[in-house]
């Protein structure tokens, strides 16, 4: 293959050297920047405290190396890929179809567990016995060994539906994971050894075995009826709701039925041709495989579940308008799962699960259908036992989208494509606006491209009516929603220059976990390794795919071979990354949501994994030659070992009820047939418990298990609200923050999203704000000072006061008119003392920067006091020319000199002269802009005397204050 390789100087330049080259380049480049963004900090432009404040973590500096790391490698990319000699590989002699090839493929299987390997340094039996298997069926069989491997799994999940049965019907757990393998692989090799001495027609032999393994595969959907809890040593039953019930065997009924009817076609030797590996067999697998738990349990997380089943009951049972009463927090993704709930069940939240449930079934389907038409039965059916689907729900709209748009049959009917394009890229904004704009700016070059040839070639013309009225209804449509378009692009766009600032969560200062690379764990090098690969792996996909679109390009130059399937998913990949990564790649939380990329995972799974393999078996032996294109394929099936290790890897947000969570990826199946786990925190609805409670509308809740804890609040804001109704029947209540749930099942209208901590900027704060009826409106526990600044600082301005006997803030007005006195807030804990870490660092460092903050005119003269009391604490009084007003001074600038280490506790004069409130803080470098303001007793006093305490510095007889001033908000 010399001859399509081309040398500059001593280097070879070819697919594999541009990467290496790439990846060294950029290694080199990514260990100066992480030396560069040590020595620098955070830059903040608005008072907004998340976890870059807290941590003091210099996630701008970090957010720009990524960026910078992903233009020059795809600049380098697009160089080096035109340097590249362009080679017809289509033109490829077939000479290396001997041993060599096959004992390379055989290779190749060892790809998958080799990355789990050297990411986690560990794997499984069950792994290793798989890929030996596989290894030694495509050495083997070789040509025949793509149908055998199919046959081999085929058989396998005949097994395991049996296992599946066995624990519905007996509640017996009988094989375990290692019989089901074993049990499969001895009847395998016995079929095969005697397959092989078989007279007669083989071929009509196998595929009837074939066609009877797949019979019962379908079985595996029965596991969703599972039905068996385990709660303090007991396992019993509860009920499924009869609709589900009949839901789940009806699925599985037309399934099963879809497998005699094929099969006896293959019996009666009518369908010999086409696909020998049927969609219900694939669709069974993977739903089986990616299984997530319909269990009858309010959740545990009920801020991230909240949000999937809150927009339907505000908008559509509530009545509230989107985006201007009721704001959903991240597109309308959740009106699905709503839906689903309420019109099809009984809206109650025990039901949650269930109907989670049968809307992934939906998209399962779909994404199988779409990859079965285009893979064939066999690849998707690989693609099943190797891929999961994520509970991330918000990342199941892109593979399926780019699948559409990509077949080419719908492109070449150019009016339909427009039409799908335009309702698609609508659909996927509304469902999740963020990757709504990457798969319309993603697929817009193609788009173009599509429409001007659509006018140029007067195609127009020959649409039809139906065509016609298509597109005029979807104008319509697009016309009448587009006040709820805006208003939705307003709610997103005051969330997102908040966005590093809120939610960044910085890799670099962070130890790596303990699951990265064990084994080089005492490397000099094995942090820095950590800091590369995290920040450097998201970049490689685009940059693999720009350099994979430029050489597409350099191929078929034509514009007419550019209208297909695989320069549009080509086209598209880059962008679609890079416009997810603007929000996956900002929290980087691998303890939680993901490994090594986080949330970005979950987009890579789809758009490189899935999607990637539809290119690469479409393009790939054109575009690469077959070794490449199988060596890539390879890594394809490699990226779900890259990113996830074990099932709970994939099941962020957690679903409660699981059960294989710590189970492995491949082959570690019968955790999943256990009953569900039921934690010890959790109660389950009886008339008894129904009784202890009786404020509570258990008909919201079901008959299921709930956790006391979310009892008794329910019990006791239930109570609450109706007891304020008595005064105010236009109450309303906010809070609770990372639980809307509670807003479900209390039945209440919910001001903004029903979490007001999402919204932390000015701007974003503001459209909290406006949601707000400050006359009819109290606050339950949950609004931070810290972290909801501006928000908080509204109601302490709008005069709310705290009741202790109902532990809510309220309007000063309200107060009054329950308890005929004026409120305060000095019993709440809004004026507790607060510890805010690094924050005033954070802040004092970017004190310059800050726009939305300013130094008050006013000039005070501060008599400052430093006294020594023990070797290690100091203490700093502060006394001030005239009173400080708190209202208009939300800020204490002071730098101090030669503080080394140590933590602060600020204090304060209230308005009767004695100490009052006071908020702590690390004194990091000594420059610290503290945010006094977050206690109330600031803000609603003038202050003459401040007193500092530091304590744990060294050498506190050195230290000196340079400068003290007052900041305050624009």
């Amino acid at each position: 293959m010399g001859h399509h390789k081309k040398k500059t100087g001593f280097i070879t330049w070819n697919i594999w050297t541009i990467f290496l080259f790439i990846i060294l380049v950029l290694s080199i480049a990514c260990m100066g920047g992480i030396a560069w963004v040590r020595q620098n900090y955070h830059s903040f432009q608005d008072f907004i405290v998340g976890e870059v404040a807290y941590t003091g973590t210099n996630k701008s500096g970090e957010w720009i190396l990524f960026w910078a790391l992903l233009v020059s490698g795809c600049v380098l990319a697009v160089i080096l890929a035109c340097v590249e000699k362009r080679h017809e590989y289509g033109k490829e002699s077939g000479k290396e179809n001997g041993r060599r090839k096959w004992l390379f493929l055989a290779l190749l299987c060892f790809l998958p567990m080799l990355t789990h390997l050297v990411i986690y340094g560990r794997t499984t039996d069950i792994m290793i016995m798989l890929t030996a298997m596989t290894a030694g069926i495509v050495l083997i069989y070789r040509e025949k060994s793509l149908y055998m491997a199919a046959l081999y799994l085929c058989l396998y999940f005949a097994v395991e539906s049996a296992a599946v049965l066995a624990a519905l019907v007996f509640h017996v757990y009988v094989l375990g994971d290692y019989g089901v393998l074993l049990a499969s692989a001895c009847i395998f090799i016995i079929l095969s050894c005697l397959l092989h001495r078989l007279p007669g027609d083989k071929k009509k032999f196998y595929e009837r075995l074939l066609a009877v393994l797949q019979i019962p595969v379908p079985a595996l959907l029965l596991i969703y009826l599972k039905d068996q809890y385990a709660y303090e040593g007991y396992t019993f039953q509860v009920n499924f709701p009869r609709r589900y019930v009949v839901i789940v065997c009806c699925l599985t009924a037309i399934m099963a039925a879809c497998q005699l009817i094929k099969a006896a076609g293959v019996f009666r030797g009518k369908t010999t041709s086409g696909k020998r590996i049927w969609f219900p067999t694939v669709f069974s697998t993977f739903a089986f495989i990616s299984y997530m738990p319909p269990a009858m349990l309010v959740q545990s997380d009920l801020h991230h579940h909240g949000e999937q089943i809150l927009p339907w009951q505000q908008i559509v049972m509530l009545g509230q308008k989107a985006y201007e009463e009721y704001s959903p927090a991240s597109g309308l993704f959740p009106m699905l799962t709503g839906a689903v709930n309420s019109l099809v069940f009984h809206g109650r939240a025990v039901e949650y699960g269930i109907s989670y449930v049968l809307v992934a079934l939906l998209v399962e389907s779909i994404i199988i259908y779409l990859l079965y038409i285009r893979l064939g039965g066999e690849w998707t059916f690989f693609a099943a036992v190797v891929f999961h689907m994520p509970v991330y729900c918000r990342t199941w709209i892109l593979l399926p989208v780019l699948l559409i748009l990509s077949e080419g049959h719908l492109i070449k009917k150019r009016g339909r494509w427009l039409l799908c394009w335009v309702f698609l890229c609508f659909l996927s904004g509304l469902y999740y606006p963020l990757f709504g704009v990457a798969l319309l700016l993603g697929t817009f070059p193609f788009g173009a491209i599509q429409l001007i040839e659509f006018i140029r070639n007067r195609e127009w013309k020959e649409s039809r009516w139906p065509e016609w009225l298509s597109g005029g209804g979807l104008l319509l449509m697009i016309g009448l929603l587009t006040p709820l378009l805006y208003r939705m692009a307003k709610h997103v766009l005051s969330l997102a220059g908040q966005s590093i600032d809120a939610d960044g969560m910085a890799v670099i200062g962070n130890e790596p976990p303990g699951w990265f690379m064990p084994y080089l764990s005492h490397w000099k090098g094995y942090e820095q390794l950590y800091y590369i690969l995290r920040i450097l792996l998201g970049s490689l996909f685009v940059i693999m795919a720009v350099y994979f679109l430029v050489r597409y390009l350099k191929v078929n130059k034509e514009r007419r071979k550019l209208l297909n399937g695989q320069f549009l998913l080509l086209g598209s990949i880059p962008a679609v990354l890079c416009i997810c990564y603007t929000y996956t790649m900002v929290c980087m939380d691998e303890d939680w949501v993901g490994n090594l990329l986080s949330r970005s995972g979950h987009v890579i799974l789809f758009v490189c994994g899935l999607a990637g393999l539809v290119v690469l078996f479409e393009a790939g032996k054109e575009l690469l030659g077959r070794k490449n294109q199988a060596l890539l394929i390879a890594m394809a099936f490699s990226i779900p070992f890259l990113l996830f290790y074990e099932c709970g890897d994939y099941g962020f947000p957690f679903l409660e009820g699981a059960t294989d969570g710590e189970s492995y990826v491949i082959g570690e199946y019968s955790a999943k047939l256990q009953p569900y786990e039921v934690k010890s925190s959790y109660v389950m609805v009886t008339d008894e418990i129904k009784g202890q409670y009786p404020h509570v509308d258990f008909d919201r809740i079901g008959d299921g298990f709930i956790e006391l804890e979310t009892l008794q609040h329910l019990d006791k804001y239930a109570f609450i609200y109706e007891y304020l109704r008595q005064y105010d029947e236009q109450i309303e209540m906010l809070g609770f923050e990372q639980s809307q749930f509670y807003y479900f099942l209390l039945n209440e209208k919910a001001v903004y999203s029903g979490r007001t901590a999402i919204a932390k900027s000015r701007k974003a704060s503001e459209a909290v704000i406006t949601a707000i009826d400050p006359e009819h409106t109290v606050v339950r526990q949950g609004i931070s000072t810290l972290e909801q600044y501006y928000l908080y600082r509204f109601f302490v301005q709008a005069g709310y006061v705290y009741s202790e006997e109902l532990g809510i803030y309220m309007p000063g007005s309200l107060y009054r008119q329950i308890y005929g006195c004026d409120g305060s807030l000095a019993g709440s804990t809004w004026a507790q003392p607060s510890d805010c870490g690094l924050v005033a660092d954070a802040f004092g460092k970017s004190l310059d920067s800050m726009e939305t903050c300013e130094k008050t005119q006013e000039d005070i003269e501060n008599d400052i006091n430093i006294q020594v009391s023990d070797e290690n604490t100091a203490a700093v009084r502060i006394e001030t020319s005239r009173p400080v007003d708190g209202g208009k001074a939300d800020f204490l600038y002071i730098r101090l000199k030669n503080v080394q280490g140590g933590k602060m506790a600020v204090s304060f004069n209230g308005p009767d002269g004695e100490g009052g409130g006071g908020v702590s803080c690390d004194c990091g470098d000594g420059s610290l802009l503290i945010p006094v303001g977050t206690n109330p007793l600031w803000l609603l006093s003038s202050h003459t005397r401040i007193d500092i305490r530091i304590e744990g510095c060294k050498r506190p007889q050195d230290i000196t204050v340079e400068e003290v001033s007052y900041y305050h908000l624009k």
